[in-house]
Order: C-alpha cells, then structure tokens, then sequence
C-alpha cells in the first residue's frame, strides 16, 4: 500500500481506482433486484468495472431463471441503457478516432444482457462503434427477444462505419427511432415507411465520424418515406463541441423536417445556413433550436448580428411554433418576431446577451406601418415592458432565460 501511494505522487494513473464492490452489489440486487425496471448504465472511465457491473447484473437474472416461472424474470425490465465508457473512445490531437477496451468480451456480455430481457419497451445503445458484423449480430439479438414489445430504439453511433441497419420492419410497434447518418440507407427508410413509426430521429454528436457526415439516403428515398408514412415526424439533432467539426450536410436534400436542433455553441452559424434551413425546409419545420451558450464574441452592430435572418426566418416557417437563439438579438427584434411568426408558442433567448434597443436599422430594412414602429418604440425600452408585451401575444407569462437556465432548457419536440 505504500509502495501504491508513493507511484501515486509520480504518476496519478497509478493512484486509487473506483472499482466494483462485488458483495454490495449481490445484496442490493437480491433486496431490490425483483422491483427493478429501468437499468441505466452511465458512462465511466473505466471500461473494466463497466463490463464486470454488466457480467454481475448478467449472472444474477441468470440465476433468478432456476427460482421462478419462465420468462416471468424477463417481464420486469422495460427499459435498458447503455452507453459506452469513456476509456473506449479516444480522440487524439488529429480528431482520428481509436476504440479501446475489453474487446469481444465486452461485446458478448452486451448482447447476454440484451438476451435476458424480453419484454423491454425501451432499449438505448449509445456510441458503441461496433463494426458491421457486431452490428448485424446485435439486432438479430434484439429481433429475436423485444421485437413484440419495443416501443422506443435508440441507436446512437452503433457503428464506425457506413452499416444500413435493415432490421426495423420486425419492430412492428417501434414508435420512435433515434440513429446515426452512417446507418440510413435507401432501404432501412423503404422498411421505415411499412411500420407504424412516428418519430425518426437523425442524431450526429462530437463522436460521430467526421469522414461520414456527408452520407445521406437520397431525395426519392425521403419522398417515398413520407408518402408511405404521412404521420411521421423527422427531427435532425446535431451535437458538436469543436469548430473543426464537419456538420451533417442537409441543404442538399429535400427532407421534411418538423424540427432542427442544433447544439454547437463553438461554432459560428452563419446567416446564410438560417435561411438555407427556411427555404428548404420551411413548410415543414415547428421547431428551431440553437442550443447552447456561445463562447466567441457576439457583434452588436445591427448589419453583423442575426436579427433580420431570424424575422426572414419566422416569415418562411409558417407553422414555426418554438424557436431558441442563443445569439444577441435586440428587445425590438424580440417584438418583431412574436408579432411575425403567428404561430409561435415557444420562444427561448438568453437575457445576458439581449440589446435594450429600437434599431434604427428596421426602418431601411422592412416596411413597417407607423402604428406598428410606434408598437415596437414604446415596447423595447426595458425588459420588462418587453415581457408584458411578448407574454400577452403569447397567451402566458414569458421572460427572458437565465444562462443556466437557457443552458439546461428542454426544446419540446412533440407538441
């Protein structure tokens, strides 16, 4: 133990490690392990006691078999989470991705764990970076034991590489789809418009693959899709932390998106793509989210901020019902957009980086009435005359976000 504590102060990869209390996790599974619904295994740093937590879980529903009623053990979990630990997915200085860990072990306690439940609703693997064959051998495990009973499939960077996952036409009850570009296809949407889903969601986040962003089912693929499947909503969610990130390319398409999330709070949206996701997807878009607090510098010149996009934007979504802008924006601008998009319902801004202004520059920029310029002078004077105004088109109390609260604000995707 000295010798332990001395290499610590050297090297702290040689200091003290969480590791697994193996006598306290077989009491607490056999007090509690019956009343258990939900198993949730969150990311850790070290992918050793990850996979010896999984093989525990694994041998005591394995053991509850010899005591009780058939299948009657693998009624009681109805939703499974697991997201991969950190110490497998590496990023070097060259952004070049490396997958470290227990390996195929790891992977074969995956799929025993996946097989002990068969009557899961809900079922979550998150960046697990499979190749192609782990993939397909992983789905036919959950073919074969959930596909009566699951409701929710979320599939987040399951593969490295480009692998269309053609297993969703068995989910005869699948109502909601979260997956990764690298696993659409012409086909999986062709399986996607024969089920009864409602909800597709196309996520890319800071451990996607740079390479594969661009990879998208073409426009034919999505026509089809939503002529098959008129009910379904799709929903784009984005998630970067680096400037360097290549975001999904989308402008290109001709997809019919009811929502774009975009949380990449270092790097810069420009104006032109605002307009590019109205005229392209406008029609079909309700919610309109950038996610997220900046850390570059927000321009207060009126002809370098946003405002002006933004009110183009609300004029060519019709049927925009939430938007959040962590950009500066002035209390005119604020008026001008709940007085525009009609059928606003949701408005998110931060107040740190709200201008307490009238812009001139509205006057040489839109065709404003009197009545209407003299609304917005009386109005954008201080917040809280701003918030009374803004809360009676809304129809309730409005104010203005806090950073943290803007930061852990819900967008709400299925109103």
């Amino acid at each position: 133990m000295k010798e332990r504590y001395n290499a610590s102060l050297v090297c702290r990869n040689c200091g003290w490690h969480h590791v697994v209390d193996h006598m306290r996790i077989i009491i607490c599974l056999n007090n509690v392990g019956k009343h258990i619904r939900s198993l949730i295994f969150e990311p850790m740093m070290n992918s050793h006691n990850f996979y010896d937590f999984m093989n525990m879980i694994f041998r005591y529903y394995k053991i509850q078999e010899l005591y009780t009623e058939p299948l009657e053990h693998k009624t009681h979990i109805h939703k499974l989470k697991l997201t991969s630990p950190r110490d497998r997915i590496y990023k070097n200085n060259s952004d070049v991705m490396t997958l470290y860990g227990t390996g195929i072990k790891f992977f074969e306690t995956v799929i025993k764990l996946i097989g002990c439940f068969c009557n899961m609703k809900c079922l979550e693997l998150i960046d697990f970076m499979m190749n192609s064959e782990e993939a397909i051998h992983i789905m036919d495990k959950i073919c074969k034991c959930n596909r009566q009973t699951l409701s929710k499939l979320i599939l987040i960077n399951a593969t490295r590489c480009p692998c269309p996952i053609t297993h969703f036409a068995v989910f005869k009850n699948l109502h909601t789809l979260v997956i990764s570009p690298q696993n659409l296809s012409e086909t999986v949407l062709a399986e996607l418009g024969c089920i009864r889903l409602r909800h597709l969601h196309i996520l890319q986040n800071h451990y996607s693959i740079k390479e594969l962003s661009l990879n998208l089912p073409n426009n034919v693929s999505w026509k089809k899709l939503k002529q098959n499947n008129p009910k379904l909503k799709i929903h784009l969610e984005i998630e970067s932390r680096k400037k360097s990130d290549v975001i999904l390319n989308i402008n290109e398409h001709e997809i019919p998106f009811h929502s774009i999330v975009l949380d990449n709070p270092n790097t810069q949206v420009l104006w032109t793509t605002i307009l590019n996701h109205a005229m392209n997807f406008g029609r079909t878009l309700h919610v309109y989210a950038l996610k997220g607090l900046t850390v570059h510098y927000l321009e207060k010149v009126f002809a370098k901020r946003i405002d002006e996009t933004i009110v183009k934007f609300c004029k060519l979504c019709p049927n925009l019902h939430t938007l959040m802008i962590r950009y500066k924006l002035s209390t005119a601008t604020l008026l001008e957009i709940v007085s525009t998009a009609k059928s606003l319902r949701f408005l998110y801004v931060r107040r740190n980086v709200i201008l307490k202004k009238f812009d001139a520059d509205w006057l040489s920029v839109s065709d404003w009435s009197p009545e209407h310029c003299k609304w917005i002078k009386e109005n954008c004077k201080t917040y809280e005359k701003t918030e009374q105004e803004i809360s009676r088109i809304l129809g309730y109390r409005w104010r203005m976000l806090s950073e943290k609260e803007f930061a852990k604000q819900t967008i709400r995707l299925y109103v």
